[in-house]
């Protein structure tokens, strides 16, 4: 194992400095090679020649005239020994034309071949190498058109979803590589009868397929010639046992000004021109058998898009009961990308009024290694074959079953989280947090003196916090308004802004604001931040930030942008709009936002009908004006500057505050505990 390392650390720093097409063409010649003699040590040498070797043999193998060819012949060499091996056909023709016109370094290709030279091709797999070299160019490679190198793990992990339990067609449309495709032809059992079936969409993609599958000697189709899949179907007719496919996510224009809108492929409708996710799903739906499966991985945001022909798509396609299970994977398992993403798994045998499986797999340690995952990846498959067994029917913090109704319900969305049970906030750290509550308050109190913070801090030493808890959706404590929405042009001067980053980072609305906007007087009006007003971003790049929430503390001169919603409370006489800040910052309130909000999403967003479903809770009026002066006087305290240090300790004595007197007794009150400190 150490020496095959060894070999492959060599091999992989070599092949970086050089084309990736010649090094295909060397290890292709180097494994058509067997009885070729490496450069061993005499001792060696006399061992191999033992197991019946000759030179005479080496001599006649392709790599010898490859190995032994003059200075500056390498590519002559190498073109003439892949037409000894190579049928005519389209790999040879492709390698040839690209490796001709290659601008490798001689020297560079000369050490590459001069290592393939010393070593047995029996310490190494060839087609390994190969692919490690193609998963480091993955690594190192900017993402450029949404193409990805699909890394092993997924391919076990597709393997393991789809149950290769019987013979079949096996299909990749968009194979990009051919590497997962080849995998899974590998792990399928030698005695099965399997076909493979694949296409490439560029002339680089169709030799890669074609280099890998030679290398390692299994049969595929990809047709006479690369094409665009989805403009250009070069199997169409055809039905697959099993599909598997990672297309490029989120591709726009993909059709440019060959839109196939009456294309037999859409039957749930015609896919945006924007964006081909739903493309791809349909071009895969309309290749199953009636016995076939599909394994999709895509971008998150096909579990939520509103798009008027998306949607549509979407629940066609789940009305006809095609959906077996969804799959919203972590971040960061894709070479090159931290783009979550998502796997939806397709069957056309299901029966009538099978429910579907969602899987929200973000506490599953996986990670781009095969070696690092295999058990999550056994644990993930093993979950969605009890399910095809019927006998999976709980539902816990990460995976849930769900009827058609439900889905209905939930609006055709497929976020895991919305069926999943929502993950309960745990009261024990909250508990071992009371003794440091104490604590704080009394270093702080030393710290600040005879300061008038102190007073409000001090008061937390002895206060009882109340069993009962009154509680209401947000509509009916607040008015909810829309932002101001202007042209580009718009922006930069004009009256100050209050925009997303500003909410996210101040609980208090700060003096100065770094966005401006052109508006009317009549905007100015309509669009005016009064005192008492808290501002929430409906748009975030994760559901952690969304709808957070700043309080104004007083009238401001100025508007608040279209990603950004107002609350106004209806009536302060009962609701205290600085404790809804500390509110607003609680777990329990973060808890009711994921409750309500696609977490599994291109970008996490809240509209009305989704804060309309939010519940506030709240304690009597004294105790509301007690939290919230005392989070003011902090934030007035902050702003007049003070000490690194004495910022810390207030930061953590608000979180502590907010934990205790807000978050500890409503999740008392929701378990009918008696909270008694």
């Amino acid at each position: 194992m150490k020496k095959n390392n060894t070999i492959i650390r060599k091999i992989t720093q070599l092949a970086s400095h050089i084309n990736n097409d010649i090094l295909t063409g060397l290890l292709i010649i180097r494994q058509a090679s067997p009885n070729y003699i490496p450069t061993f040590t005499q001792m060696d040498l006399e061992d191999y020649l033992h197991k019946n070797q000759s030179e005479e043999n080496s001599r006649r193998t392709p790599w010898y005239h490859v190995a032994h060819a003059p200075d500056g012949m390498y590519i002559a060499a190498m073109l003439c020994a892949l037409r000894s091996i190579l049928p005519s056909g389209p790999l040879l023709y492709s390698l040839e034309e690209s490796i001709k016109f290659s601008k490798s370094d001689e020297a560079a290709v000369h050490r590459m071949i001069d290592f393939l030279s010393a070593i047995s091709i029996a310490d190494i797999s060839l087609p390994e190498i190969h692919e490690i070299c193609l998963s480091k160019q993955a690594w190192n490679a900017p993402v450029v058109s949404n193409r990805f190198h699909t890394p092993s793990y997924m391919a076990h992990l597709i393997l393991g979803l789809l149950d290769f339990n019987k013979d079949g067609n096996v299909y990749d449309p968009c194979c990009d590589s051919g590497t997962m495709l080849c995998q899974i032809s590998q792990q399928i059992p030698q005695t099965s009868n399997f076909h493979f079936y694949g296409q490439a969409t560029n002339q680089t993609a169709y030799r890669m397929c074609h280099a890998t599958f030679f290398l390692h000697d299994i049969s595929v189709d990809f047709g006479d010639r690369p094409a665009n899949t989805l403009l250009n179907d070069i199997h169409i007719g055809q039905s697959f046992d099993y599909i598997l496919a990672n297309p490029p996510f989120n591709l726009a224009h993909w059709c440019g000004s060959m839109y196939p809108q009456y294309d037999i492929r859409w039957q749930y409708g015609p896919p945006p021109r924007s964006n081909a996710n739903y493309a791809w799903l349909q071009h895969i739906i309309s290749h199953l058998s009636e016995r076939g499966r599909a394994a999709v991985i895509l971008s998150n945001g096909t579990l939520t898009t509103q798009t008027r022909e998306e949607r549509s798509i979407r629940q066609c396609i789940i009305r006809d009961g095609l959906v077996g299970a969804i799959i919203a994977l972590p971040p960061k398992l894709f070479y090159g990308t931290k783009i979550p993403c998502c796997i939806w798994l397709l069957d056309k045998s299901r029966e009538p009024g099978s429910t579907t499986l969602f899987i929200d797999a973000r506490q599953l340690k996986l990670t781009i290694e095969k070696s690092g995952c295999m058990k999550e990846i056994h644990k993930l498959a093993e979950l969605v074959q009890q399910h095809r067994s019927g006998t999976l029917i709980e539902k816990t913090n990460w995976y849930a079953v769900a009827t058609l109704k439900d889905i209905e319900q939930k609006g055709f969305v497929l976020s895991p989280n919305l069926y999943t049970q929502t993950p309960t906030i745990s009261l024990k750290p909250i508990k071992k947090n009371r003794l440091y509550f104490t604590e704080l308050i009394n270093k702080l109190n030393h710290r600040l003196g005879n300061h008038t913070l102190s007073g409000f801090i001090q008061q937390w030493s002895h206060v009882q916090t109340p069993n009962h808890w009154g509680n209401a959706l947000l509509p009916e404590l607040f008015q909810i308004f829309g932002g101001l929405a202007k042209e580009k042009a718009a922006f930069g001067h004009g009256i100050p802004m209050v925009g997303v980053k500003t909410v996210i980072k101040h609980a208090f609305l700060p003096d100065r604001l770094p966005s401006y906007v052109d508006a009317t007087e009549v905007e100015v009006q309509k669009y005016c931040i009064k005192a008492g007003d808290i501002l929430l971003n409906r748009t975030s790049e994760t559901v952690e930030e969304l709808a957070c929430c700043c309080i104004a503390a007083t009238d401001q001169n100025a508007v608040y942008g279209n990603y950004v919603k107002r609350l106004r409370l209806i009536e302060t006489e009962y609701m205290n709009p600085f404790y809804m800040i500390a509110y607003f910052h609680s777990a329990i309130y973060r808890q009711e936002v994921e409750k309500v909000s696609p977490v599994y999403t291109t970008r996490a967003n809240m509209n009305v009908e989704r804060l309309s479903k939010i519940r506030i809770y709240y304690p009597d009026t004294t105790m509301q004006k007690k939290i919230g002066d005392t989070l003011f006087a902090i934030f007035q305290f902050l702003k007049d500057g003070c000490d690194s240090e004495l910022v810390k300790l207030l930061k953590q004595f608000m979180r502590l505050l907010i934990e205790q007197v807000i978050t500890y007794p409503v999740l008392c009150s929701q378990k009918e505990e008696v909270y008694d400190r």
